[in-house]
C-alpha cells in the first residue's frame, strides 16, 4: 500500500502538477476564468500530494505486524541507508511485545531520525539501538559525522523533528537531540515502558 501511495499515486499527481504548470506557462492566450481554473486544478493537486504524503505517514508498515518493530528497523536501514561505513545496530533480546501504538511511533521515530542525520553523515558511521530498563524503552540514532551546535538546533526546529517530537510525547515520553561522544549527533527518545510494552502496568 506505501508503494503504491508513494510510487503510482505520487507519480500521477507530479505529472499533473507538471502538466498543470506547463499550461499556465504556455497558454497566454487563455482567458482569466481558464487560467483561474488551472490555478484551482494546481492548488487541488498540491493538496491531494499533501494528503498522500500525511497518509503514507500514517500507515502502519506490514512489517511490523507480521515480523515486529526489531525486523522493521532493520528492513528500513538495509534497504535505505547510504553505501558507507558499517552502521551499528543493538536490539534488546529478547524483543518485548510492544503495543501497536509503540511500535508504530518508534519505527516512525528512527525512520525520521534516520532521515535527519543522514544529511549529516555523508561518509561517516553511525548506530541504532533500542534498549529497556527498569522503566523506560529507549531508542537512540546516532552519526558520526561532525555537527556544529548550530547545525544541530536547525534540525531540532525542523518540522521533522517536531513531528516526531510530537509522538514521543503522545505515548508520555521524551526526545532529545544531542552531541554525540564522537562529535557527531544523537537523537533519543525515551518512552515509558507501562505506555510502549504490552500487559505492563
Amino acid at each position: 500500500m506505501v508503494r503504491l501511495l508513494h510510487d503510482d499515486l505520487g507519480g500521477l499527481m507530479v505529472a499533473a502538477a507538471i502538466d498543470i504548470a506547463w499550461a499556465e506557462e504556455h497558454s497566454p492566450e487563455l482567458s482569466a476564468v481558464a487560467r483561474e481554473k488551472l490555478k484551482r486544478s494546481r492548488d487541488a493537486v498540491r493538496s491531494a500530494i499533501d494528503i498522500k504524503r500525511q497518509l503514507i505517514e500514517d500507515l502502519r508498515p506490514t512489517l511490523l505486524d507480521n515480523f515486529g518493530l526489531f525486523a522493521a528497523l532493520r528492513w528500513h536501514i538495509k534497504h535505505t541507508r547510504r553505501p558507507g561505513p558499517a552502521f551499528k545496530e543493538t536490539y534488546h533480546h529478547p524483543e518485548p511485545k510492544f503495543t501497536s501504538e509503540a511500535s508504530t511511533a518508534l519505527f516512525r521515530i528512527a525512520q525520521t531520525a534516520l532521515s535527519i542525520i543522514s544529511e549529516h553523515a555523508i561518509g561517516t558511521g553511525g548506530s541504532l539501538s533500542v534498549t529497556l530498563d527498569n522503566n523506560h524503552v529507549r531508542l537512540h540514532v546516532t552519526d558520526e559525522g561532525p555537527a556544529s551546535d548550530a547545525e544541530r538546533q536547525g534540525a531540532s526546529d525542523s518540522d521533522a523533528f517536531l513531528a516526531m517530537t510530537h509522538r514521543v510525547r503522545a505515548l508520555g515520553g521524551k526526545l532529545r537531540m544531542i552531541a554525540s561522544s564522537s562529535g557527531g549527533t544523537t537523537i533519543c527518545a525515551t518512552i515509558p515502558k507501562a505506555r510502549a510494552l504490552a500487559g505492563v502496568a
